[in-house]
């Protein structure tokens, strides 16, 4: 299941970012009311594009947004967050709220931590492909296969100074992946789409 990726930038035909679209398409509610909430709503259709039926993995809590080395194109967090709730209520997706950690059961023991995660309907699917976002025009940044992570907080990732060895890392890990996304890979019969793994 992949996760919410800030490093995709699709080159759609008509871009909900530009000025004039109408969003009505979207459902009776506006979904993005902000500049910064049509940005995220493209970084949503962008993997929509790429993931299409698959469940996204992101964050619903409060946190900052993440430094540019992993977020090149500038995507807000709350922003994210509130197009995604508001797709929901407009019917276009399937929200799933995950667990925090060290969440207490009726039993007494404690969840297992787990990320929230949305599912687009056909629906939206459709819409997405109508809209000129294809998996064919998608133009990521260099995505980072790298995250560097300081002991005290390991849930966000700290900016680094690239290096020779960084580079040919980075290099390394997306030949990786992109051979193992070649492969169809099931547990229990669930396809687990596409895979990102990342070196920390």
């Amino acid at each position: 299941m992949p996760k919410l990726n800030l490093f995709l930038d699709a080159d759609a035909r008509n871009r909900v970012t530009d000025e004039g679209f109408d969003l009505s398409v979207f459902g009776s509610e506006r979904v993005a009311k902000t500049k910064a909430q049509r940005l995220a709503l493209h970084c949503i259709l962008s993997n929509i594009a790429k993931y299409k039926f698959n469940s996204i993995l992101f964050e619903v809590g409060n946190r900052a947004n993440p430094h540019p080395q992993y977020n090149p194109h500038g995507y807000g967090h709350k922003p994210l967050v509130a197009v995604i709730k508001q797709l929901q209520a407009n019917g276009l997706l399937i929200l799933l709220i995950g667990t925090r950690w060290l969440t207490k059961q009726e039993d007494g023991d404690f969840a297992r931590a787990k990320l929230s995660e949305f599912q687009p309907t056909p629906e939206l699917v459709e819409l997405t492909q109508q809209l000129g976002y294809t998996a064919w025009s998608l133009k990521g940044s260099s995505e980072n296969y790298i995250e560097l992570r300081n002991r005290d907080d390991r849930r966000n990732p700290i900016p680094f100074e690239e290096t020779a060895y960084s580079r040919h890392t980075n290099e390394l890990m997306t030949e990786y992946c992109e051979y193992i996304n070649q492969q169809k890979i099931e547990v229990d019969g669930e396809d687990l789409g596409d895979i990102h793994l990342v070196r920390n």
